[in-house]
């Protein structure tokens, strides 16, 4: 099971990332959240990023520690915080993320910058809160594909684009 995501219902609410945090967290606070939403202005498009729980899992292959594991219960890739030593080796082999991003900015699993922290979607042990509460039905969690859900080189698609976006609009970059 994974949770799909269909970033045409999207409407960038972002309530999935305010779950996940209360969930997860106890804070309403999106930065700690296990989806985070991208934004694109130039094409008012939003796209939910999760991890979407590899069959292969190359974050679980490559812990050295074997922090990560599988869920017997929900087949989620999960994390165990106690075993993981923050060494961000999962996070450079996720298929969604690029290899320039930092640890601390990719999307689908990433280490939080104050606590070091491994964020990554564990499926809130079978039932996706994030899902329970969209609005729009953008996320579904499935076994399945779902029509009009992005595959994972579209989210990198995504992701790769909106990372020129953000290049492009630093401040005291502009013209570069």
């Amino acid at each position: 099971m994974r949770v799909a995501v269909i970033p045409s219902r999207c409407t960038g609410c972002r309530v999935c990332e305010l779950v996940c945090s209360e969930v997860h967290e106890g804070t309403f606070q999106p930065s700690k959240a296990r989806i985070q939403v991208l934004s694109f202005d130039e094409t008012v498009q939003d796209v939910p990023v999760v991890c979407q729980q590899c069959v292969d899992a190359p974050c679980l292959e490559a812990c050295p520690q074997e922090a990560i594991s599988r869920d017997i219960k929900t087949n989620a890739v999960v994390v165990d915080q106690e075993l993981c030593i923050q060494c961000g080796t999962c996070v450079s082999v996720c298929v969604i993320g690029l290899d320039a991003v930092d640890p601390q900015q990719k999307l689908a699993i990433r280490l939080d910058e104050k606590s070091q922290m491994l964020l990554k979607c564990d499926l809130c042990d079978g039932d996706p809160q994030c899902v329970k509460f969209c609005p729009t039905e953008a996320l579904i969690f499935t076994k399945k594909p779902v029509e009009g859900e992005f595959s994972v080189e579209e989210m990198m698609e995504a992701l790769e684009y909106f990372l020129q976006q953000k290049e492009l609009s630093l401040p005291g970059q502009e013209g570069k």
